[in-house]
């Protein structure tokens, strides 16, 4: 299942941030991987950050959050391509 992952690091954590990013390629679970990861910095302070990530366990998902911990602020949607969520809503619509 593919997962939008929203984040957000302030200048204070920014070292932690990119040490537990270096980190993960080598603690990741076998049935997580990022497909694309993307950093901007925020007109508030610090950065913000958007990753996709195709996950195969709810233990995944959770090791990644467990394992930025307190310095990444982290918001997690289910994601799936536009044109198959188009195509579900039309089913559900009844069309064809």
């Amino acid at each position: 299942m593919r997962f939008a992952l929203e984040y957000e690091v302030g200048w204070d954590q920014l070292e932690q941030a990119i040490a537990k990013r270096i980190d993960w390629d080598e603690v990741q679970p076998e049935d997580f991987r990022f497909e694309c990861e993307y950093i901007w910095p925020d007109p508030g302070g610090g950065f913000r950050g958007v990753a996709i990530a195709d996950v195969g366990s709810s233990a995944a998902l959770n090791s990644l959050i467990f394992h930025y911990g307190p310095v990444l602020k982290i918001r997690v949607s289910p994601a799936s391509d536009v044109l198959s969520s188009i195509a579900s809503y039309r089913q559900e619509q009844g069309g064809g």
